[in-house]
This record gives C-alpha cells, structure tokens and sequence, in this order.
C-alpha cells in the first residue's frame, strides 16, 4: 500500500502470500510509473520517496527502480550490514513506518478487513477499495475544520 504522511492511501494492491516483496514492488512501482488498466488501484507515482519495510532492502533493486521508473526508494538496511543507519536515521524511518502500519491496523481491526470472506478475487479487489475509501473519507472529515463550514 502506499499512504500519504497524514495517513490517506493513495494506492494498494495485493498479490499471493508467497510474491517475494522485490517481485511484488517491481509490479506495484511500474504499474504506478505506467498505468495499466487492469490495475488501477496502484494509484499514481509519489511525489516523493517510497518508504519501504527492510524486505526489499537491495542497491541493486533500489538503482534500477529509479532509473527505469523514476522512484526513489528509501528502507533501512539490515543490522547485520557493514555500514547500518544511525539510531536517529532508524527512529525517522520508522516514524514515517508507523503511519503504514496504523493505516493497516485500521483497515483490519475497525473496518473489519479480516472478518471479510469473499467468494472471488474481484470480490476481494472491491471489499479492500470500498474499506480503503472509508478510511481516506474518515481522515478527510477529521482534519476538515468546521468554521470554514457554510451550512447546510
């Protein structure tokens, strides 16, 4: 999924548990660089850096995602490497990496993601969209501020 720093989804996708995250992110980025009809739901590039989690912690992954579709694609290294991330550098990213895992926190425990039971993979597709919608509505009714309301 990919979210805004306020927490609105600007576009998700899935794939089967067993996609490596390289696979599925090479699919997710290039969709969002050229629009593909059959998935819509990626939504558009970022205008900014992708965070990601460490499963697709690669240079070589990293070099040719920017160079073949323009995306900028920052995840903290492993521990176990020569040159790790600072504490501060590691506390920044996971900041900007709590607000993904709140964004999914909400779609399974207070829209009930995980309750659903949908007898289709297009079933699936419209479930997650429609959640996905209420959640962004939600986070636009909050930050709205009510003295610019005209009425009615």
């Amino acid at each position: 999924m990919a979210v805004t720093p306020v927490g609105v989804m600007t576009g998700f996708g899935y794939a089967a548990a067993s996609t490596p995250d390289q696979a599925w992110a090479e699919t997710f980025l290039a969709v969002r660089r050229y629009p593909n009809a059959r998935w819509p739901s990626v939504g558009a590039p970022a205008l900014g850096p992708e965070v990601t989690d460490k499963g697709v912690e690669a240079a070589a992954w990293h070099a040719h995602w920017q160079q073949a579709y323009g995306a900028i694609v920052i995840c903290a290294p492993q521990r176990n490497r020569k040159q790790p991330w600072s504490r501060p550098w590691r506390r920044w990213l996971a900041g900007l990496r709590q607000v993904v895992e709140t964004v999914n926190g909400s779609l399974h425990h207070q829209f009930r993601r995980t309750r659903e039971r949908p007898h289709a993979i297009g079933g699936v597709g419209a479930r997650v969209a429609a959640k996905i919608t209420l959640h962004n509505f939600c986070i636009g009714f909050t930050i709205v501020d009510p003295k610019n309301w005209t009425g009615g």
